[in-house]
């Protein structure tokens, strides 16, 4: 059953929410709100849209930058993919 919940409400949600990541092995990397209230997948659509793992935890994630390893850059068509 899905939670009857908007866009709109979700991002108010993250707006008043504080997230607090400890050592990031539950935090989610794209999908949790840890750049001051929003999540990468929406602060960077268009590089979370190029990423192959998108459920990594933020402790995976920014361990050697693995995120950065992830990205399919065969599918980078122009640097406005990127911006």
């Amino acid at each position: 059953m899905e939670i009857p919940c908007t866009n709109t409400n979700r991002r108010l949600f993250n707006a008043v929410t504080k997230i607090t990541i400890e050592n990031g092995a539950k935090a989610l990397f794209w999908h949790s709100a840890w750049l001051d209230g929003i999540c990468p997948k929406d602060l960077a659509p268009t590089i979370f849209a190029l990423s192959r793992k998108k459920n990594r935890t933020f402790q995976q994630a920014v361990t050697r930058n693995v995120w950065v390893q992830d990205l399919n850059v065969l599918h980078i068509n122009s640097i406005l993919q990127i911006s």
